[in-house]
């Protein structure tokens, strides 16, 4: 899916500088998620908001990050289902946040994950996250396409530093989608891309 191809403006650019910023809160990919979310590349995003005792975070830090990221998400004008995982423990299951563009879009995708057939589940979320259409299989299926398996030039791509979804026999079509993402990821934030590229795979 292709992105609005929208001129940034200097508000978008403060917004899109403060997202970038909220680390402590968020790690890279789930921030380019949600710019992609933003630019229309992706329909929605799921992300995990956690806090443990063990952070580098402290209690009231959490919470105030917590408040700078949902007036991030209104300044971007997403809609969104904040779910706080406070305090996260061994215990309790991961509840995600939802966020899409648009009110339809968010209740799709808060549905697909009230699913209860765990194989549907995975195939509505896969659609809603805007996954490859060759990928959907193996991420409904929880199969996975070996990695070691590809080329070590392929692998070694810097497209590939922004895959975070279950490839498919199709890899090659899947690495086309993937060097659109990073474009995209390049064109709303230089700073993020460069990140996620010199990151440790």
């Amino acid at each position: 899916m292709q992105g609005r191809k929208i001129s940034l403006k200097t508000s978008e650019h403060r917004w899109i500088k403060k997202l970038t910023d909220l680390t402590t809160l968020l790690d890279d990919q789930s921030i380019a998620d949600i710019l992609l979310v933003w630019s229309g590349f992706k329909p929605g995003a799921l992300v995990e908001i956690s806090w443990t005792p063990h952070a580098a975070i402290s209690r009231e830090g959490f919470h105030k990050t917590v408040s700078d990221f949902e007036e991030v998400l209104r300044k971007l004008r997403l809609q969104y289902a904040l779910k706080k995982n406070y305090p996260k423990t061994i215990r309790t299951r991961t509840a995600y946040t939802c966020i899409a563009r648009d009110e339809r879009m968010l209740k799709k995708l808060t549905a697909a994950l009230g699913e209860e057939d765990k194989k549907m589940r995975r195939l509505k979320i896969g659609v809603l996250l805007g996954y490859p259409k060759t990928a959907l299989a193996a991420f409904a299926n929880n199969k996975q396409f070996n990695s070691r398996d590809l080329p070590q030039p392929v692998s070694k791509a810097k497209e590939f530093k922004f895959l975070n979804f279950r490839l498919s026999q199709n890899w090659q079509e899947e690495s086309g989608y993937l060097r659109e993402k990073a474009r995209e990821v390049k064109r709303l934030s230089p700073e993020l891309y460069a990140r996620i590229v010199k990151a440790p795979s």
